[in-house]
């Protein structure tokens, strides 16, 4: 009995860190696609793609003047280190991905998170966040 038990469990277990797994991967081949379109200016585009729960809380303007600011200050994408991951499942056609990583540009580092929604087998940027002092610095 104890044996069918912990079978079980593996099993349950499996069940749910593939799907996991899988959407954490897709996640980080979306923020690589995103840094590659920042890298190459094109701002717009990440925004017009975007999930609408962002394009919905930040205009086309004040996202590409964030975007383009990021990267004429802070420059290329060097290295990431990945941080904090989670995954809400909204039913089961819908969940949320969540990424953070501390990453380190040409001209310094910031804290970056990225929020995807995931949804008929697509990721869609719902949000996007970076600190860094030179963002802030004159």
């Amino acid at each position: 009995m104890g044996l069918c038990i912990v079978g079980l469990v593996f099993a349950v277990g499996a069940l749910i860190l593939g799907p996991v797994a899988k959407y954490h991967e897709l996640g980080h081949q979306a923020v690589k696609q995103f840094h590659q379109q920042l890298a190459s200016g094109q701002y717009v585009e990440i925004y017009d793609v975007a999930d609408e729960t962002l394009r919905e809380t930040t205009s086309k303007s004040d996202f590409v003047d964030l975007l383009r600011s990021v990267h004429e200050k802070l420059g290329d994408v060097e290295s990431l280190n990945p941080g904090w991951q989670g995954i809400a499942f909204h039913g089961a056609q819908r969940m949320t991905i969540s990424e953070y990583f501390d990453t380190k540009f040409t001209h310094g580092n910031g804290e970056e998170s990225f929020v995807w929604q995931a949804h008929d087998g697509r990721l869609t940027l719902g949000e996007y966040q970076i600190k860094s002092s030179v963002l802030t610095s004159r």
